[in-house]
């Protein structure tokens, strides 16, 4: 594969990656009335990849 094909498929899933952990914790969000103990990120500042 070339080399700027590769990095743009790479760019492309790590995006997707984050759009799909951003919209977990939206949804994570609205079963709470508020969010101020609701946090995005892991205790090592990582997204959360629970679902």
């Amino acid at each position: 594969m070339a080399p700027m094909r590769h990095r743009l498929l790479r760019a492309l899933a790590q995006r997707i990656q984050w759009r799909n952990a951003l919209n977990a914790a939206r949804d994570r969000a609205a079963q709470y009335g508020t969010t101020t103990d609701l946090s995005a990120t892991n205790d090592h500042g990582e997204v959360s990849q629970r679902g």
